[in-house]
């Protein structure tokens, strides 16, 4: 990434679900955001970092949210992204957690919003479906998904989900989203194809669930857009 332009910003340390984290397994994960830095710069006046001291077994999230703030080079825009991965699973008890977890995040924005508008939640929330959506989303966010288009690269029937979205505020950052370009969904079996080198034949073509997401993702890429003001206006 750094070779073709881009600067990153990593969190400082890793959550996780269990009581254990600062550990190389999975269960535990870091945050980092990828930017160029001709279009945007870190804001370190505004909020950032993680959401909660207790980055494990943390009581309203399963990884506890990080948030990254950027500047534009010209200053006119200024936003914080917070970076999720809400609960996974198809019960009752998962969706009310993912709930929960996402009331918590608009709690936290609430509590941070006096100096900066502009918050934006995304990543990976494992939505199920648009009633899901309709009933987790906070109170005063809108996703840019919510035709849940599905962002999982399984292709079994029936084992689509709309798990990625990107969620904003209706109140504040309305002129600062790319409203009319929506939220565009990449297919990475097709983007991937030209890339692979190896004699063995292509993970995605049969598509092969396993192997596929060790070399790429078990997810699609997804593009929401940001417009850049005559001014900011937070």
């Amino acid at each position: 990434m750094k070779n073709l332009g881009f600067e990153y910003l990593l969190s400082n340390e890793d959550t996780g679900t269990g009581d254990e984290i600062h550990t190389s397994a999975s269960s535990t994960e870091w945050w980092v955001t990828f930017f160029k830095p001709n279009r945007v710069s870190p804001a370190t006046n505004l909020p950032s970092g993680f959401l909660a001291d207790d980055r494990s077994n943390n009581d309203d999230y399963e990884r506890v949210p990080y948030a990254f703030a950027f500047r534009s080079a010209n200053n006119n825009l200024d936003f914080v992204l917070i970076s999720v991965h809400l609960m996974p699973g198809s019960s009752t008890g998962a969706k009310n957690r993912r709930r929960h977890e996402l009331s918590s995040i608009a709690a936290w924005v609430k509590a941070h919003n006096q100096g900066e508008r502009d918050f934006i939640i995304l990543g990976d929330m494992n939505i199920e479906d648009q009633v899901e959506l309709v009933v987790n989303t906070p109170e005063g966010f809108h996703s840019l998904n919510d035709e849940c288009r599905k962002t999982n690269t399984i292709m079994t029937p029936g084992g689509e989900r709309p798990y990625d979205h990107v969620m904003y505020d209706t109140l504040y950052t309305v002129t600062e989203i790319d409203r009319q370009f929506d939220f565009d969904v990449i297919d990475l079996i097709e983007a991937m194809r030209p890339s692979w080198t190896s004699g063995d034949p292509y993970p995605g073509d049969p598509y092969d669930h396993n192997l596929f997401k060790q070399y790429y993702s078990d997810h699609h890429p997804v593009i929401f857009r940001m417009v850049t003001p005559s001014r900011d206006d937070d």
